[in-house]
Parts: C-alpha cells; structure tokens; sequence
C-alpha cells in the first residue's frame, strides 16, 4: 500500500518513525505538509516532556537526587549505592549546573519542560526542580559528547530562555554530588554579582577568590582585617597626593621585577627605585617573606572589594 512517512530524532538518532497510509483519497502534496508539519509537533511534545525517553534507572536517579538535595542528614553511603545501581558509578566524574528561573516560568510550570529539554539534549544528564530553580547533573564518563558540546548547547539554550547558570567544578564520585550544587549556587550568586552582564559563571579562580574575599568580611570590615601598615600607606598616598600604594601594588602584581613594574607604570628605573627606597622605609619591610606577600595582595583585593 503507498505510504508517507518521515523520520522523528532524539539525540542525532531516529527514534520514531510517523507514517500516513493511503486510503480512499490518493496520497499528495498536501498530505506531506500535514506530516511535516505533525512529525514536527511530535518532536517539541518529545522534547519538552519530562518523562519522555526515561527509563527506570532514570526516575530513581531523579528520586535519588532529590533525596540527597532536601535531607543535609542523608546516608551518604546508600545513596552511593543507590547511584551504582541506576548506572552512575562513584568510578565517574560529574558535573552541577544551576539554572535560575523566574517567578514567571514558575507560575507557568515551564520548570518541567525546561528538565525535560536539558536531558533530552544532553545525554546521560538528570535534571530535576529544586527550590523554584532547575539542577543538572551530568555524568561525564556516559556523556556521549564532548564537553565543549554540551557546554555550546546549553550556552544557546540558556540565553535564548534568559536564564542564568551556575558551574560547579568537575568532581570524582558520589560524595561531592550536595558540594557541588552548593558550589554552582554559588558560581551564580557572586557571579552575578561581579559580573550581572553575564548569562553563564563557573566557579573559577576569579570566584573563588571573591567567595574567599565576602566570607572573610562577613564579620569585620575590610580595612579591620587588612594589613596595617598597608592601610597607613593608602592614607599618607591621599594626604600627600604621592603614587606609593599604587607602585607598591603593580610592583608585587608584576614578582617584584623593577623592569617590568616600569613599564606598567610608564615611569623610568630610577623614579621606581626611588618610590620603592620610599615604600620599604614606611613599611619596614624587603617584602621577602612570603606570607607578608600573600596578607598584602589579598589587602589589596579586599579593599578595592571594599570601595566597589
């Protein structure tokens, strides 16, 4: 019997195949439209369907996650367990990121359709709702793409939706899986922000070092905690109108190298030599210890964080 048909796809692979038999009126033009056009309906129920292509082991990683996620007192080791079964072995490295939802996707219970796009494009992914907002776990090692892949993927995904992601680092095994949503979450409340202009923030050097920065001030103000005689500089520098803390900072930034801080600074040898003669007498230090080095840059950082 004559027939149309065309071919629906899920991750690059035919999945189903919708067919039109023909009956009593001959088989056109028309009738390609309409199965055209029904194979591509077909597709976005697919794709925005949560539960679509999901086994059993996919629904208990869900139940396992959301588990893990609600109950800080959860048995680390039978959920461990619990992974190893549904094929998520403590062997793999994984990967969290946070999506940031609206109010509005919310109340339109777009939240499901959002999980079900993420794992339906991103192969051996779990996506589940937490708290208003969207988690994703990837399993590296089962991922048949490359990581760059997924990350384009969801880069497009979520600019297109104007959400806002969060990136935990890599990690190995089942024990890091709660540190690394808090890590993501984290990723996305400073990056925001440092950086609001952004769709997208790992939890980088650059965060970290923020993060680091916020919870050491969280008590004490920065110019508490900073480096007493570096303070003392900034100060006499805005009385008298000298370039000292400036030449000090780009001189530790640049390893202590005179040639290098020149030229950063557009000032000739001796006028740094000089500055420096200056900066080392006030601090009473050769700046050769390696802690008193770590305790002025990080002064540094804490109190330009301070004037932001």
């Amino acid at each position: 019997m004559p027939a149309l048909c065309v071919n629906i796809f899920q991750q690059d692979r035919v999945a189903f195949r919708l067919m039109i038999n023909e009956g009593e009126i001959p088989l056109d033009d028309t009738f390609g439209f309409l199965l055209e056009y029904l194979a591509k309906m077909i597709s976005h129920a697919l794709l925005v369907n949560p539960m679509a292509d999901h086994g059993a082991s996919a629904l208990s990683l869900h139940q396992v996650f959301s588990n893990l996620l609600t109950d800080p007192s959860a048995d680390y080791v039978e959920i461990s367990q619990q992974f190893s079964a549904a094929g998520w072995l403590s062997s793999h490295t994984y990967q969290c990121i946070l999506l940031k939802t609206s109010i509005l996707d919310f109340k339109n219970l777009t939240l499901r359709s959002i999980c079900g796009y993420v794992e339906n494009t991103i192969p051996a992914s779990c996506a589940l709702e937490h708290q208003g907002n969207v988690v994703i776990y990837v399993n590296l090692d089962l991922c048949s793409l490359p990581f760059d892949e997924v990350s384009q993927r969801l880069a497009g995904f979520i600019r297109d939706s104007l959400l806002n992601a969060g990136y935990s680092r890599k990690m190995l095994g089942h024990f890091n899986f709660q540190r690394q949503y808090q890590q993501a979450l984290l990723a996305l409340q400073v990056g925001r922000r440092v950086n609001p202009s952004l769709w997208i923030h790992h939890f980088n050097q650059d965060i970290a070092l923020r993060y680091i920065m916020e919870q050491s001030t969280k008590k004490l103000p920065a110019y508490m905690i900073c480096h007493e005689k570096l303070i003392a500089l900034k100060n006499a520098d805005a009385g008298s109108h000298t370039q000292l803390y400036r030449t000090l900072r780009c001189y530790l930034e640049n390893h202590q190298s005179v040639t290098r801080t020149a030229q950063a600074l557009f000032i000739h040898r001796s006028t740094l030599l000089y500055r420096l003669e200056k900066i080392q007498d006030f601090m009473k230090s050769d700046f050769s210890n390696p802690n008193e080095l770590l305790y002025l840059l990080l002064s540094f950082h804490l109190l330009e964080m301070e004037g932001d």
